[in-house]
């Protein structure tokens, strides 16, 4: 039998023995033991809102070139990463520095049905001292996994110096009832503390990775 044969016979198992014990989306673990790049059946599809875009700038930092736009597709372009290592089917509403309307957001999520929607933000207050990380829904359905994600972001950073707690809030990404919408504030844009972190590329692919295992979470406690 060929080397390629074996693996081949090695990845099946492997993801068997993931979704046997772990339920869909359960053979996180299992593939991490695989060699990185290699193919991964689908288990999810979530849809990556960066917020604002285009025109719309958004919050704005100390600096000019990095305003919350771009920060947000910065972000959600490592969410996206760490998602498809998990074996998320992953699509943007955005991809570049465009804008995406409001009617845009809701056609694709009816197109593609996410079985998740992540909206991707960062904060701003007129007080300097606002700061960490703020977690959004609207729908009762979207609660649990706003509270998977807070819960994964406190236990796997250390770039946020106040967790504020997961809150109802009506805004627009939120409130669809095409599939549970989660928008996540990942940090004050106005805040020297924060913004230090929001510029840190390091700091993102935290970020990313605890927004990635609150996701990984949420889909195991609904099986």
């Amino acid at each position: 039998m060929r080397i390629r044969d074996h693996f081949r016979i090695g990845l099946c198992f492997c993801l068997i023995v993931g979704l046997a014990f772990g339920g869909i989306f359960g053979a996180y673990q299992a593939v991490e033991v695989l060699k990185e790049g290699m193919p991964v059946s689908r288990y999810h599809t979530i849809v990556i809102d960066a917020g604002h875009g285009g025109i719309d700038g958004g919050a704005s930092g100390s600096n000019a070139n990095h305003n919350e736009a771009e920060r947000n597709l910065n972000l959600a372009y490592k969410i996206k990463e760490e998602l498809v290592k998990a074996g998320a089917e992953v699509y943007m509403t955005r991809t570049d520095n465009s804008t995406s309307s409001t009617d845009d957001k809701i056609t694709l999520l009816k197109e593609i049905k996410p079985d998740l929607c992540i909206a991707v933000h960062h904060d701003s207050n007129k007080s300097s001292s606002a700061n960490g990380f703020s977690p959004y829904y609207s729908t009762p359905f979207s609660k649990n996994a706003a509270e998977c994600i807070s819960a994964q972001t406190q236990k796997l950073t250390s770039v946020y110096n106040k967790f504020n707690e997961t809150r109802w809030h009506y805004y627009f990404m939120c409130r669809t009832t095409n599939c549970p919408v989660v928008l996540t504030e990942n940090g004050f844009m106005s805040n020297s503390y924060d913004y230090g972190n929001i510029v840190n590329e390091e700091a993102n692919v935290q970020k990313a990775k605890a927004i990635t295992r609150g996701i990984v979470d949420y889909f195991k406690s609904i099986q």
